[in-house]
């Protein structure tokens, strides 16, 4: 049999007489971040990178650009991006997003039962869609969720009181605090998604910041039985509700971080939650414990978001074994 060797994508690049221009419209349309060295300054080449660090977009300076004038017309594109919502709601509110940032619609198609449109140039004239797809449910990412909590009831089984009370990996936080976050943390994601079924977006945590962390400090001294039974019970209504749930529900919205983001986005993030806490519980699960796929997927977006914890300069020198690891800002979730 012969092998074949196949390449790999790595980006797709914008030609544009306005290299700045362009890739400030799409960073601030999808949400990419510059890529380090790329944020401010004149430059011919800038590329911009989606928040889990693979997929990127690319601008080259050119000096002029024959507009297109696809979808109708004699100068048809070579190629144009398609971008997807998951509701009609979205897609008139991706529209407003796309005209405040200086789009412009060719085509709109909004009405089509089948699949609601519409069609965009940017700044520098290159054509896009925003269209509505459907998304469904996370269905292996929703097995590693039920797995993630089978594997850290299997640690808690015979917890003590004592081991409760100890110190945990994170500072100032003992067993009993770690478990508590873990019980809201839950309940965080069963209330947000029970409040999209019924087409509503509420807060992730009651009073915010603060109210999470009232939370945590007014449980974190229960038994240990008490607080093992409290993370049992919100971690089967996570699973229960994330099999209940019906396919169009994990396209709508939900906060997140201030964010409104796709419902879908919660299976992972507790996934991503219950493993980085299960080690921080201190009780012999470690990083070398996590699932493949997890590490697949988290430490791209930890690596793109490395530069926004720490200089630039200091990861490079760190990298290159010439100082000590940059002190990193903390991670709260």
């Amino acid at each position: 049999m012969l092998e074949v060797t196949l390449v790999t994508l790595r980006q797709v690049v914008l030609d544009t007489p306005d290299v700045r221009g362009t890739a400030e419209f799409y960073r601030r349309l999808l949400g990419f971040a510059y890529r380090p060295g790329d944020e401010t300054g004149e430059h011919d080449w800038l590329v911009l990178r989606a928040p889990d660090g693979v997929r990127a977009l690319a601008f080259q300076q050119v000096p002029d650009l024959p507009r297109p004038t696809w979808p109708e017309g004699p100068r048809p594109q070579m190629l144009h991006l398609d971008l997807t919502v998951a509701t009609t709601a979205a897609l008139d509110a991706a529209h407003r997003r796309v005209l405040e940032l200086g789009g412009r619609l060719l085509a709109d198609r909004s009405g089509d039962p089948t699949e609601p449109l519409r069609v965009y140039a940017d700044p520098a004239g290159h054509p896009f869609c925003v269209f509505v797809a459907e998304t469904g449910p996370p269905v292996d990412t929703i097995g590693a969720v039920r797995a993630a909590h089978g594997r850290l009831h299997a640690t808690l089984d015979g917890l003590t009181d004592e081991v409760a009370r100890r110190p945990s990996r994170l500072p100032g936080w003992t067993v009993g605090h770690v478990l508590t976050h873990l019980a809201r943390n839950a309940d965080s994601v069963t209330r947000r998604l029970a409040a999209a079924v019924e087409g509503r977006v509420v807060d992730q945590y009651p009073g915010g910041s603060a109210g999470r962390a009232a939370e945590i400090e007014a449980g974190a001294a229960r038994p240990a039985a008490e607080l093992v039974a409290d993370l049992r019970a919100a971690d089967d209504a996570v699973d229960e509700l994330f099999g209940a749930v019906p396919a169009p529900v994990w396209g709508r919205p939900v906060r997140a971080r201030g964010q409104e983001v796709p419902a879908v986005r919660l299976a992972y993030s507790r996934w991503r939650e219950v493993e980085v806490h299960h080690v921080d519980l201190g009780l012999a699960y470690a990083p070398a414990d996590w699932p493949a796929g997890l590490v697949e997927r988290m430490l791209p977006e930890l690596l793109a978001g490395l530069p926004g914890r720490a200089g630039a300069a200091g990861l490079a020198a760190w990298l290159l074994d010439r100082s000590p690891a940059p002190d990193l800002r903390g991670w709260d979730d």
